[in-house]
C-alpha cells in the first residue's frame, strides 16, 4: 500500500497544482477589449455625466444619447421609408438599446475607449463628489504590495528555517494560492501561515515530530483561523486554500520519500539525537520571527484600508452588478435580450431588401433580385442588384460599421471580432465584507497572543 503511495502523493500533488491554477480569481480584468464600461445610476441626467466625461478629458465615447440609426440611408429613401412604415418594438434597432443598461436596469452604461483609461478615474472621482452612484466594469487592479509583503515574511522565515527545501517548497506553493487568488485577507492569512510550516521547517524528520506538530495548540489555531479568513472572502477561495493544504501535505509526503530514497544509498545516515520536543520550533530566534510577522502582517492590513476605495458590505453579500459583454457561453436568455451581430445582419438586410422583395417568389428571405434603370450616352438602360443573404453579404456589413459617422454602439461589438456573442457578465466577483476585514485583524490579534504567551512563558521561567 505504502509502494502505491508513493506513485500516487506526486500525482495528487500535480492535480492540486491544476485546480489551484484552473479556477483562479483574478480581479483585473475588463469586459471589453478595447472599450471601459462607466456605471451611473439610472436616475442622474445623462447631461451631468456628459459633462464630467467632457471635463476629464474623455471624448468618442459611446452612450444612449448619441445613437442614431445605424445604417446608411437617405431619408428621402424608399428603403427608409418602409423601415419606418415596419419598424416595431422587438425591431433590431429599439433592442440595441439594452446595451446602454446593466440586466437590472438600475445603471446607465457609458462606453469609454482604453485610451481614456488614465482619465476615466477622473470622471469616477467628479461624479462621486456630486454624490452619484457610479463604477467602472475593470475589476480592482492586483496590487504589487500583496506580493511584496508576503516575499518579505518568507524572506525573514528563510534564513532561520532548518530544512530550506521544506519551506521554500511550501512557500512557492503560497505565492501560486496568492497569485491565482490576490485579496488583502488571502495574503493575511497566507503570512500567518508560514508559522506552521516553519515549525515543520525547524523538526523535520526529528523523533516524535508528527506528534508534537498535532498537539500543537498554536498550530491548530492558526489552521483554523487560514481557513475561516479564506472562506470570508469566498465558497470557491476557502476550497481552493483547502486544495492548498492538501497540496503542501502532498509535498511534505512526496519529498520525504525522495529524500528516504536518497539516504538509502548511502551508508552512513546521521540520526538527529535531540526529538522534536527539545528542538526551539522558532530556531531560537522568537522574538525576530514573530517580530517581523506582526510588523509585515500590521503594514499589510495598513496598506489595505489606505488603498482600498470599496465600501464595505456589511451584509456580507456577493451582489453583483451584470453588464453586458462579450460572452462565449451566453445564456439563451441574455441572447434574446441583447442583440447580436447575426442580429445586425439580418436587419440590414431586411432594410435593404424588403422594398424590393417580390411575393412570387419564395426565395426571397435569401435572395432578392430588381431592376433598375440608368442613362448611358442619351440612353436608358436596364441593370440588375443581386442581394444574397451570405457570408460575403455579412462580411460587407460587418466591415461597414467602421463608415458610420457617429460612435456606434456596433463598433464596440466590432472591436471583440467576427465570434462576438453578447451576454451579460458580473461586474465584480468577489466584494469586500465587514467578515473578510474582521478575520484579517483576528489574524493579527492571534499573531500577537502566540508572542505575548511566548515572552510569558519566557518570563516565568526565568523567575522559577
Amino acid at each position: 500500500m505504502q509502494k502505491y503511495f508513493k506513485i500516487v502523493s506526486p500525482v495528487l500533488f500535480l492535480a492540486c497544482i491544476v485546480l489551484i491554477v484552473f479556477f483562479k480569481t483574478v480581479p483585473a480584468q475588463k469586459l471589453w477589449n478595447d472599450y471601459s464600461v462607466l456605471y451611473v445610476q439610472n436616475d442622474v441626467s445623462d447631461d451631468s455625466v456628459q459633462k464630467a466625461l467632457t471635463s476629464s478629458g474623455i471624448q468618442n465615447y459611446v452612450c444612449l444619447s448619441n445613437q442614431f440609426l445605424p445604417v446608411s440611408l437617405s431619408e428621402n429613401s424608399i428603403e427608409f421609408t418602409m423601415f419606418k412604415l415596419k419598424a416595431t418594438r422587438n425591431d433590431y434597432s429599439n433592442r440595441r438599446v439594452n446595451y446602454f443598461f446593466d440586466k437590472s436596469k438600475n445603471f446607465r452604461l457609458y462606453y469609454i475607449p482604453n485610451e481614456y483609461n488614465q482619465n476615466l478615474s477622473d470622471a469616477v472621482h467628479i461624479l462621486s463628489q456630486n454624490k452619484i452612484e457610479c463604477g467602472v466594469d475593470s475589476k480592482q487592479a492586483v496590487s504589487s504590495f500583496l506580493f511584496l509583503f508576503f516575499i518579505a515574511a518568507a524572506a525573514v522565515l528563510t534564513v532561520f528555517s532548518k530544512n530550506k527545501t521544506i519551506f521554500l517548497g511550501s512557500c512557492f506553493l503560497e505565492l501560486l494560492f496568492l497569485w491565482c487568488n490576490p485579496f488583502y485577507p488571502v495574503t493575511v492569512s497566507l503570512i500567518i501561515f508560514l508559522l506552521p510550516v516553519f515549525f515543520i521547517s525547524n523538526i523535520w524528520k526529528r523523533n516524535g515530530f508528527l506528534e508534537y506538530l498535532v498537539s500543537n495548540i498554536w498550530c491548530i489555531v492558526i489552521l483554523v483561523v487560514c481557513i475561516i479568513c479564506n472562506f470570508s472572502i469566498s465558497f470557491k477561495t476557502g476550497l481552493l486554500f483547502l486544495v492548498l493544504l492538501l497540496s503542501v501535505l502532498l509535498f511534505m509526503i512526496t519529498t520525504y520519500h525522495i529524500e528516504d530514497y536518497v539516504e538509502k544509498k548511502y551508508i552512513f545516515i546521521p540520526v538527529y539525537i535531540k526529538s522534536a520536543k527539545m528542538v526551539s520550533i522558532f530556531a531560537r530566534r522568537t522574538k525576530i520571527v514573530m517580530s517581523s510577522l506582526i510588523l509585515i502582517t500590521f503594514c499589510t492590513i495598513f496598506v489595505f484600508f489606505f488603498t482600498s476605495n470599496k465600501k464595505i458590505d456589511e451584509s456580507n453579500s456577493q451582489s453583483k452588478i451584470f453588464l453586458p459583454s462579450n460572452v462565449q457561453n451566453a445564456l439563451l436568455e441574455d441572447k434574446e435580450e441583447l442583440v447580436q451581430l447575426e442580429d445586425y445582419y439580418s436587419w440590414v438586410w431586411n432594410i435593404k431588401t424588403n422594398p424590393y422583395k417580390s411575393l412570387n417568389k419564395e426565395n426571397n428571405e435569401f435572395y432578392v433580385e430588381f431592376p433598375h434603370y440608368v442613362e448611358e450616352n442619351g440612353k436608358i438602360t436596364e441593370t440588375k442588384t443581386i442581394y444574397s443573404y451570405n457570408q460575403n453579404f455579412k462580411d460587407n456589413v460587418f466591415d461597414s460599421i467602421d463608415k458610420l459617422e457617429f460612435n456606434s454602439i456596433e463598433k464596440v461589438m466590432k472591436s471583440e471580432g467576427k465570434d462576438f456573442k453578447g451576454g451579460y457578465t458580473g461586474s465584480q466577483n468577489i466584494s469586500v465584507n465587514l467578515f473578510s476585514i474582521i478575520m484579517m485583524i483576528f489574524c493579527l490579534i492571534i499573531l500577537l497572543f502566540i508572542y505575548f504567551s511566548i515572552m510569558i512563558l519566557q518570563l516565568r521561567k526565568i523567575k522559577k
